[in-house]
């Protein structure tokens, strides 16, 4: 538990989501869904944080973090 947090570590970390094909998607859904949170408060941020839990648990599993695809909306 005594990892360092490093400027390697750090460009792995912000550089993932644009990594892999098909990104400009997922990542412009995504973008919509946190802009339409301004106009209906509720209902996108729900889908947003459940998007941004199956990274985390992608990345506590130990796997590669990645950007799942929006195939599944209502898990």
């Amino acid at each position: 538990m005594s990892e360092t947090l490093s400027t390697g570590s750090l460009k792995t970390l912000f550089r993932f989501p644009f990594r892999q094909p098909g990104w400009q998607s997922r990542f412009m859904v995504g973008s919509l869904l946190s802009v339409a949170n301004y106009v209906i408060p509720i209902l996108p941020s729900i889908w947003t944080g459940g998007y941004l839990v199956r990274i985390v648990r992608q990345t506590v599993r130990g796997e590669e973090p990645a950007l799942p695809a929006w195939d599944d909306w209502a898990r």
